[in-house]
């Protein structure tokens, strides 16, 4: 340890082999509500399961528009909003 003889700020730094943190994702945003249908191949098939989506594209062939039914409406502009801050 060093000698401190004047009153300063000093830093001591210590190198010591810590393990690299890969940056990762903070977390997933997952969008829950009422939409047009839920179908991906077959009638039903998505209803009730998470479909991760990657645009507002995606969202509008598996889960509708607004406009097909009121109920929707809300939920996709949810889903466009986010996906117009992301781009």
């Amino acid at each position: 340890m060093a000698k401190y003889t004047t009153p300063r700020v000093y830093t001591d730094e210590s190198h010591f082999n810590l393990p690299v943190i890969e940056e990762l994702p903070a977390g997933i945003p997952a969008f829950i509500g009422y939409t047009t249908r839920a179908t991906q191949e077959a009638d039903n098939d998505l209803l009730q399961v998470p479909k991760l989506i990657r645009s507002e594209a995606d969202y509008a062939q598996f889960y509708g528009m607004p406009g097909e039914t009121s109920a929707c409406a809300v939920m996709h502009e949810g889903v466009k909003l986010y996906f117009k801050k992301r781009g």
